[in-house]
């Protein structure tokens, strides 16, 4: 018996699975004994002697009854001796319900039982394994092999039932099987060969049933019932009888059954019947007008591989047989074909069975003439004609000089004449008894011709590739066939093969003034024998060149206006293909009508194609449908429109008439020149500066330019940032035409861009730059020039400027020639304003005013403060602009007004003033500003100093300078330098924290935006104060004014203690509380944590960090507790396992603090400690 396949037999496996057995049995007494070793003596185990052989006889007793041991009453399972998790045999000197008495003290020999071992099934319960005899386990491993399902069908009986009437058998097929319920069965029957009637089915039983066909399988019986049952089918079918000059045969692939049977009537005079294999005879009459003849399978099969066989042959020839031995012939054939003619040359090889083979008899096909070999031979071939005067013959006869007793090879050739329809039929056909006759015929032509054939009996077309060990020039097989019976026809006709060439056009005709481009891309599609050549109808086009290359065998030939160009073709072409020919011909449009034929490829057949017209922008073709020939127009009328010519694609068809001449007629009309420009400028004001973005849109008809022309501010061209895109990419090369004046300069220069290729149609140039604007403080007035870019080409269609002004800024046209929706007082309102003028200008002229609002107005502040433990000092640096001759600055309290610094500069933050100072009644310090226009900037430098005491834990808030009067701060930041060590916890509301975090030396570290050099740069300070390198600093901003932060600060020990103890806690908490280990408090942790992380990334992982230390001891916390809980773990399992002897009560006595509850378990002789 095979166990999956590795070759175990039943035996071997059950002595396999005893010394695996006793193995395991081994190592786990050894456990047992170490465990009761260690641990101490466990109730009802003695200690063990390690001197005496381990395995000793059990002390004598009353003798348990054979057989494994059953549970006890009230549910409960007899004792184990050891954990049930593993094999523990008894130990000397235990007893145990299960335990067997192996041997008597006497001398006598009885036989020794195995003791029951429990083992866990994989629902947990415990089962008694090992003690179960030989042939119960013989039993269940059978089953285990068969699966123990029976089949889901069993065919128990096959009965078949006919008689023969000519070439076919007419049978009753009954069928009865046995199958499961609840689904589809199929149930393959076979019939591969046999035609069912639908109308004879006869179906009983409890289900559904149909019949299908599967390539595969045959017909298949598909039944479906809801219980098991017996269904039974009969119906009737056809199958063919096979018939030669031996006698008939009928074959049939049947399906297995525990019963099958046969019986089949043949209406024939004495015949004598060839069973096949795996059947058994069981009567046969036989009569002189029919016989009959019952069959029974071998193993419920109809034949070996349920192959059903049954021959006959009448008893004359079965008398003449005798005299004969058996004939197996096997050929190879090759059919060479001719103009007219077929050769045909056959290599027989003979072998005789059951006799000594004299000679044989071949019928040839008709009309066959044959043709003797001069050579020498060990045979003589006679021809049997039926006509002795015809030069045709029916039959060969050969006769061996020394009669085959194995076998021998014979060659013969025959020739037969092709009909006026080019048909023949090929093949022979053996005569005498013949057991087998197979071989193959490989159809030869030297030269391409086209073969149909027709197929009877069992001849069958094989791959021709496969077959060139007859022919030594595999490219010449025509066709190859085999064929596997005695039965055949091989029935051919051969036609003549030619070129038969396809052609479909594709053009596309490009008309410029003085000359026509057309592009053929000719599909080709060759039928039938290859074509080398090509015939090109060129009429009057001069052909450039010709597609792929590698088609050609020599190059175009240079003839002088020629009508028909041959083309050689560098290898034969068959199937599909393409061409393209490209060819250019001179035009003369002041007619005003164009004619253009187009070439074609001289074919078979001319396929309609298209026809895609293109012209240059300056021609307009009109297309003239009632001149032109073999075109038909599809879509409108007009090429090459007003604004440019964009292809318009037309179809056409060829008539058969006109094949090689087809025709384009169209009037033609030739345009000048036309350009229109527009122009859409973007200007953003505000105050101190312009930027421009100018898009200038040219529309070019007819005829396309390669330059472009510009007038160009030279204030806008030596502006930074400018940049001039032609539809969006950077123009490259630029030249100035302009001449400068008496003085040098060039208020306007005339640039010529040259295109990197002809354009026309629509074009888009972009033009960015920025400009000089003034700045505005409030009740100030200034003007401004707006240079723009104006196109020296074109007409213009429309100009405008779409200005954005600065909030709190008027704007006003200084010429007349600019238009937009004013006020009363003559002033456009922002923030968008729209202006338009008619023509080109190189400037907008505009007048700036801003009304009266904040009497100061603060751009840019920066205030930086250093803290120290006992004092604070300010640093504020204010960029502004004000009209006033002096402000007022009131100090914080506790800042004496003659120790601030104060330095004021003009213009520049290098300009530095002079200025007086005063104190006035109202306790603000009055600072002069010297004189200067309202254009320019005012930078303040101010440093002051104040007590301060710098405390943790506390919300402190610092007061800054302020500016009296109305002040408008635009924005504003704040630099806070604290000493080493000190952190801020909260940050201060209304203020924007600026800063990132930098992962430095292993940590994260919070970093600013912009260090002190940025920061003084961008406000214009005088000068720079540093922070120290170890100093921490925070920076923060505004806008709209400086309002006192409160901010808490904290030391950097007393943050990581903080923050270590909070995760120590909980890290202890969800150690030693079960509790807080339930999935859902930590799912609720997990997203308050990942809450936190979302809203306040950065403090998180700053927290986080400061945790550390408390993440490493909660760590250590958990070794330390699994490492003390695993002895006193084994230390209670010991104890746990049964009683503690007296002797030993101290000992149980100082373990019961460890275990405060202890619990039998289900199983008597276990228990469990629960903590």
């Amino acid at each position: 018996m095979d166990w999956w396949g590795r070759g175990f037999s039943a035996s071997s496996l059950l002595a396999r699975i005893i010394r695996v057995a006793g193995v395991v049995c081994a190592a786990a007494t050894m456990w047992g004994h170490i465990f009761a070793q260690v641990g101490g003596i466990q109730p009802g185990v003695p200690s063990i002697d390690w001197s005496q052989p381990m395995y000793t006889t059990p002390p004598e007793g009353p003798a348990p009854s054979p057989g494994p041991a059953t549970p006890t009453a009230g549910g409960e399972k007899p004792p184990a001796t050891g954990p049930v998790s593993g094999f523990m045999p008894m130990l000397p000197g235990a007893s145990s319900a299960g335990a067997r008495t192996p041997m008597a003290t006497g001398g006598s020999v009885q036989e020794v039982q195995p003791s029951e071992y429990w083992l866990p099934s994989k629902s947990g319960a415990l089962q008694p394994v090992i003690n179960i005899p030989f042939e119960v386990f013989e039993k269940i491993y059978s089953q285990l092999q068969s699966g123990g399902q029976p089949p889901a069908y069993t065919i128990t009986e096959l009965r078949i039932s006919g008689k023969v009437e000519g070439s076919r058998a007419e049978l009753d097929f009954s069928i009865q099987a046995y199958v499961q319920g609840g689904s589809w069965v199929a149930v393959p029957l076979g019939l591969d060969s046999a035609a069912v009637l639908a109308e004879s089915q006869n179906y009983k039983g409890p289900g559904r049933y149909f019949l299908a066909f599967d390539p595969k399988q045959g017909y298949v019986w598909w039944v479906r019932s809801e219980a098991e049952d017996t269904h039974h089918l009969r119906f009737t079918i056809y199958v063919p009888v096979t018939r030669s000059d031996q006698g008939a045969q009928l074959r049939l692939l049947t399906p297995q059954a525990a019963m099958a049977e046969a019986t089949l009537e043949i209406p024939e005079g004495p015949v004598v019947f060839e069973v096949g294999e795996g059947l058994q005879v069981r009567t046969t009459e036989v009569g002189e007008m029919s016989s009959r003849i019952e069959l029974i399978g071998v193993g419920g099969q109809l034949g070996r591989g349920g192959q059903f066989s049954l021959g006959w042959r009448p008893q004359s020839a079965e008398l003449a047989a005798k005299e004969s031995p058996l004939l197996e012939l096997s050929a190879k054939v090759t059919a060479r074909l001719f103009s007219d003619h077929v050769v045909t040359s056959a290599e027989l090889n003979f072998r005789a069975f059951g006799g000594i083979l004299h000679e044989a008899e071949i019928s040839l096909p008709p009309k066959a003439i044959l043709l003797l070999s001069e050579e020498e031979t060990s045979y003589n071939v006679e021809a049997i004609k039926s006509d002795p005067e015809s030069e045709y013959c029916s039959a060969v006869r050969i006769r061996f000089a020394e009669p085959l007793k194995t076998g021998g090879v014979v060659n013969l050739s025959w020739r037969q004449e092709l009909s006026e329809g080019g048909e023949v039929e090929l093949g022979f056909r053996p005569g005498g008894r013949v057991l087998r006759n197979y071989g193959l015929i490989v159809v030869v032509s030297p030269t391409p011709r086209v073969c149909e054939w027709a197929l009877q009996g069992d001849i069958r077309r094989v791959e021709a590739s496969s077959r060139t060990e007859l022919v030594p020039k595999p490219e010449e097989i025509l066709a190859a066939f085999e064929y596997y019976s005695g039965g055949y026809g091989l029935r051919m006709r051969f036609l003549p093969q030619r070129s038969y060439l396809t052609v479909r056009p594709e053009y596309e005709l490009t008309i410029h003034s003085d000359y026509a481009r057309l592009v053929g891309r000719f599909r080709l599609f060759v039928r039938g024998q290859g074509i080398t050549s090509l015939e090109l109808l060129t009429d009057g086009w001069q052909v450039e060149q010709v597609d792929p290359e590698s088609l050609l065998a020599a190059e175009i030939p240079k003839l002088d206006d020629p009508q028909v160009l041959p083309l050689r073709l560098s290898q034969p072409i068959l199937g599909s293909s393409e061409l393209v020919v490209t060819a250019r011909r001179k035009l003369q449009l002041s007619e005003g009508k164009v004619r253009i034929p187009l070439l074609n490829l001289k074919a078979d057949l001319i396929a309609s194609g298209s026809l895609t017209v293109r012209s240059e922008q300056n021609i307009e073709l009109v297309f003239d449908a009632s001149e032109s020939v073999g075109i038909l127009r599809q879509d409108g009328e007009g090429i090459g429109p007003a604004l440019g010519g964009f292809p318009i694609r037309g179809y056409f068809q060829l008539e058969p008439a006109r094949q090689d001449h087809q025709v384009f007629v169209a009037d033609c009309f030739v345009h000048r020149q036309e350009i229109t420009v527009a122009s859409e400028a973007t200007v953003l004001l505000r105050s101190g500066s312009g930027t421009l973005e100018q898009r200038i849109f040219y529309e070019i008809a007819y005829q396309p330019i390669e330059t472009i022309t510009l007038a160009i501010p030279e204030s806008l061209g030596r502006s930074n940032g400018f940049e001039l895109l032609l539809d969006g990419v950077a123009v490259g090369v630029i030249r100035s035409l302009s001449k400068p004046d008496a003085e040098g300069k060039e208020e306007v220069s005339i640039r010529r861009i040259v295109l990197p290729e002809p354009r026309s149609g629509r074009m888009e140039l972009t033009v960015r730059a920025s400009f000089p604007v003034p700045f505005l403080p409030p009740r100030a007035s200034a003007s401004v020039k707006v240079p723009l870019v104006v196109p020296r080409e074109g007409v213009w269609k429309s100009n405008r400027v779409r200005l954005l002004v600065e909030e709190g800024i008027r704007v006003q046209p200084r010429t007349g020639t600019w238009y937009g929706a004013v006020d009363s007082f003559g002033w456009l309102e922002g923030p968008e304003i729209l202006l338009h003028t008619e023509g080109g200008t190189t400037e907008l002229p505009l007048a700036l005013h801003r009304p009266g609002g904040q009497r100061i107005f603060v751009e840019r502040a920066w205030v930086q403060s250093f803290l120290g433990t006992r004092v604070r000092q300010d640093r504020m640096v204010l960029r502004l602009w004000t009209g006033e001759p002096d402000i007022e600055i009131r100090l914080p309290p506790g800042v004496d007004p003659d120790e601030v610094w104060i330095a004021v500069a003009v213009g520049t933050p290098e300009n530095v003033q002079k200025i007086r100072r005063e104190l006035t009644p109202g306790g603000t310090l009055q600072v002069f500003l010297p004189q200067r226009s309202q254009a320019e900037p005012v930078f303040l430098d101010l440093t002051y100093r104040l007590p301060y005491q710098l405390r943790q834990g506390h919300t402190q808030e610092f007061l800054f300078a302020q500016v009296e009067g109305g002040v408008w701060i635009q924005r504003v930041y704040w630099q806070l330098v604290l000493p080493s060590r000190w952190h801020v916890v909260v940050d201060p509301p209304d203020w924007l924290g600026e800063y990132r975090l930098d992962f430095v030396g292993g940590v994260f570290v919070r970093r600013p935006t912009l260090q002190e050099d940025e920061l003084a740069e961008w406000v214009g300070a005088i000068n720079i104060h540093k922070a120290p390198q170890s100093a921490e600093v925070y920076l923060f901003s505004r806008c709209d004014s400086i309002v006192p932060p409160k901010v808490i600060f904290i030391q950097r020990p007393t943050a990581i203690l903080v923050s270590s103890a909070a995760v120590l806690l909980a890290g202890l908490a969800v150690i030693y509380l079960p509790v807080l280990r339930h999935p859902a408090m930590l799912v609720l942790v997990a997203v308050l944590l990942g809450a936190g992380a979302a809203i306040d990334p950065v403090s998180t992982v700053l927290v986080g960090q400061a945790g550390l230390l408390g993440f490493f001891l909660v760590g250590l916390a958990a070794i330390l507790r699994r490492k003390i809980e695993q002895p006193v773990g084994a230390m209670q399992e010991v104890v746990a396992a049964g009683q503690t002897p007296p002797e030993l009560a101290p000992t149980t006595a100082r373990l019961s603090p460890v275990s405060s509850v202890v619990e039998r378990s289900a199983i008597p002789g276990s228990s469990a400690i629960r903590g």
